[in-house]
């Protein structure tokens, strides 16, 4: 008796939520027939749409919520909404962030789309037509939506959340999310990913065509399995023989979501004056939690 009352407190309590967050009003199929015609509708006036996540001025953004919707194919989208207080050109917009290489690694960048299938020799130089100095567009974040039914998800399974890269965040210090590139789409987990910290967000033309990358700071990993202990992957700052981390401009296309990476904190204690927005770069390796959600699990292995 005391059992059936437990399970019927928990059906009431259980009940109660979902009808709080919505979820008891109308069917699914009539959900469904709703996401539907809200996409028809954006799609015959592409001005007025925006971005799944996208807030107007002065409201804050969610970091995770539910896509609404059938299941569809995972994407990544920069904002739309573009960020002032940049250079215009590319050129500018290095000089801006301290990172002189940007030009040169949109030259190897625009090579490799350009031909997929003939890589640069460690020798070889990018031929000229790839530097250019194109207008270039800065957002502070992009929307990752994927299908992770496991977690807080809308009737077709799907999930978005939000990527940040921005010089200020909630009117505090800067925010510069990690994610999972995808490097290999032969492999399996980990094997197939890497792990970066995304440094900025734009986008540019060439030849006509609209590019959204991200300029990305590379962790490589350690060892070629994961962590016996915790199961968890351990990557560490890729670094170049003077120092310097290893970037990288990749395609949005490439990004799945955001990774949260835990410190290998080692023997000795933690600085008290450390701030949280300077770990990723005052430990020598971090784990990659594949705990943070079912997502996550599924695919950090």
């Amino acid at each position: 008796m005391l059992l059936t009352n437990q399970r019927l407190d928990k059906l009431a309590a259980s009940r109660a939520d979902f009808h709080a967050r919505g979820m008891l009003i109308g069917t699914l199929l009539y959900a469904v027939i709703q996401a539907c015609e809200e996409a028809a509708a954006a799609a015959a006036n592409p001005a007025n749409a925006m971005v799944p996540g996208d807030q107007q001025d002065g409201v804050d953004e969610e970091e995770d919520e539910i896509a609404g919707g059938p299941r569809t194919q995972s994407s990544v989208e920069l904002a739309k909404r573009t960020v002032s207080g940049y250079p215009h050109f590319l050129s500018g917009i290095a000089e801006h962030i301290h990172h002189p290489d940007l030009p040169n690694l949109v030259a190897q960048f625009l090579y490799a789309q350009q031909n997929p299938d003939i890589p640069l020799g460690n020798d070889e130089e990018i031929p000229e037509e790839y530097f250019v100095d194109p207008r270039v567009s800065i957002a502070d974040s992009a929307v990752a939506t994927y299908y992770a039914p496991s977690d807080l998800s809308g009737v077709g399974g799907m999930h978005r959340e939000r990527i940040r890269a921005t010089r200020s965040w909630r009117n505090g210090p800067a925010r510069h999310d990690c994610v999972a590139v995808e490097t290999d789409a032969t492999a399996e987990g980990m094997r197939g990913l890497t792990v970066g910290r995304v440094r900025l967000f734009f986008s540019f033309r060439y030849l006509g065509v609209r590019y959204p990358c991200a300029l990305i700071e590379w962790f490589e990993k350690v060892g070629i399995e994961p962590d016996e202990i915790t199961g968890m992957w351990v990557v560490a700052p890729e670094l170049y023989d003077n120092g310097s981390r290893v970037c990288n401009v990749v395609h949005l296309d490439a990004v799945l979501r955001n990774v949260h990476l835990l410190p290998s904190f080692g023997s000795s204690f933690v600085p008290r004056g450390l701030e949280f927005t300077s770990s990723l770069d005052a430990f020598l390796a971090f784990y990659v939690n594949k705990y943070a959600d079912h997502h996550s699990h599924e695919i950090l292995f």
